[in-house]
């Protein structure tokens, strides 16, 4: 059917708009061939950036103003529901015009049996006509019905299956979102306009200023005071220089202090251990002279047994100065 062909080709045709518009992401409208900006200012969301329009997209899927399955109507069958009913009407057409046949026949009965054979013969023919108009117009309007519900129903699963892709690129928006929309887009124009109105109110007063400052006074202005500044600037330098050599020359001074400091205090505590160590020693030499002693008084008594020490050898022992010290 010519007319199912070309619904499904349409459905088909869409989709691959749609689509490509979906592959192409952000791309200005005027860069479509005009079927596909024809269909995005039909069906898609638009919006303005930098004076290009852009299809809106939302998380990577393009914004529908309505529902995939309104894109496109169904398919219609109003142009040939009404041929059923000519088929049909046509066969019960025929039914009456047999039966007229049949009945014009009949001239009247007569007694001759032929003669009402023939016109026996002539009735049922006429009926035999009437039933077959029939049956033909009731069995062509029936087939043709069949061939309507086939069509539906095909087209009807062309339908689901375009609504189906469609909704897998895309995202319908709601009054809501497009009420947003305008409205941050009026707030946006309203900014941009009240920003335009007040440079445009300070180009008016600039220029009806009656003392406004020609470019030469402006320069020589902006020089005395550059000189000015450059002046100031001079002047911290050399005060922040004399900061820095006074800070060098306090510095150098504390390095030198610390420096004798860390001497003297070295020098003493390598100098204290050593006078210790020096008495330790002179201890260390009279107590081995003392034992030296103590041991030659003990080999004198072992040697004079029989000899009695005294207190007074005791003592001239302990005041004798050791001649050779205990190894």
């Amino acid at each position: 059917m010519k007319s199912r062909s070309r619904y499904i080709n349409e459905l088909k045709i869409k989709t691959n708009l749609l689509d490509e518009v979906y592959q192409s992401g952000k791309v200005p409208l005027e860069s479509y061939n005009p079927d596909t900006q024809s269909l995005a200012h039909d069906v898609c969301a638009i919006k303005q950036q930098n004076k290009r329009s852009y299809v809106s997209c939302n998380d990577g899927r393009i914004e529908l103003l309505r529902h995939p399955s309104q894109i496109i109507n169904d398919f219609s069958i109003a142009s040939f529901s009404s041929i059923p009913a000519v088929l049909t009407t046509i066969g019960i057409l025929g039914t009456f015009v047999g039966i007229t046949m049949g009945l014009s026949g009949l001239n009247g009965f007569g007694s001759d049996s032929s003669t009402l054979i023939d016109q026996a013969s002539t009735l049922i023919g006429g009926l035999g006509t009437a039933f077959y108009t029939s049956i033909a117009g009731m069995g062509t309007s029936f087939l043709f019905m069949l061939f309507i519900s086939r069509s539906v129903d095909i087209t009807k699963k062309a339908k689901s299956d375009f609504v189906s892709e469609i909704q897998a690129i895309s995202v319908v928006v709601t009054s809501n979102d497009l009420l947003h929309q305008l409205v941050i887009g009026q707030r946006q124009s309203n900014q941009q306009n009240d920003s335009l109105n007040q440079l445009i109110d300070v180009l008016n007063t600039l220029a009806n200023k009656p003392n406004a400052m020609t470019s030469l006074e402006f320069e020589e202005h902006t020089s005395n005071h550059l000189n000015v500044l450059c002046t100031k600037l001079e002047a911290i330098e050399t005060s922040i220089l004399k900061q820095l050599a006074d800070l060098n020359l306090d510095e150098q001074l504390l390095a030198s202090t610390i420096n004798d400091h860390f001497k003297a205090a070295l020098n003493d505590a390598l100098t204290a251990p050593t006078s210790l160590l020096n008495e330790i020693h002179h201890e260390h030499k009279q107590l081995n002279k003392a034992a030296y002693s103590l041991i030659g008084l003990v080999e004198n008594i072992t040697t004079n047994n029989t000899a009695q020490l005294t207190i007074s050898d005791i003592e001239q022992v302990l005041s004798q100065r050791v001649s050779a010290p205990i190894h």
